[in-house]
């Protein structure tokens, strides 16, 4: 599917952002945990995207670094993504689960 939507020809109107986010969604649907670091890293902490999404690229990277056992790295991403999220966002049970995966993985 996610080669389809790429291919696609309209794919060239999207904006560079947008292109990334659907890149982000795609390593998500085929597991590639150092894509997910990255691009949910990259989309955490430096977009302007609604809050809802920067919350969805925090714990695709965070979750894809501790896969790439990376946890260190993971750990980091959190403190630094969770600031930037409001405090409601950041109670989400997801949050509190990476962050102990991150933890654990880090001894």
């Amino acid at each position: 599917m996610w080669s389809a939507i790429g291919a696609a020809r309209c794919i060239d109107r999207l904006t560079p952002q947008d292109r990334q986010w659907l890149r982000l969604a795609a390593a998500v649907g085929q597991r590639t945990p150092e894509v997910m670091g990255q691009l949910g890293a990259e989309l955490a902490t430096e977009s302007d995207a609604p809050e809802a999404l920067r919350s969805y690229a925090l714990m695709a990277g965070v979750t894809g670094l501790v896969a790439a056992n990376r946890p260190w790295e993971a750990d980091q991403l959190l403190r630094a993504g969770l600031g930037k999220l409001s405090s409601a966002e950041r109670m989400h049970p997801a949050f509190m689960l990476l962050a102990g995966e991150a933890a654990k993985s880090a001894r």
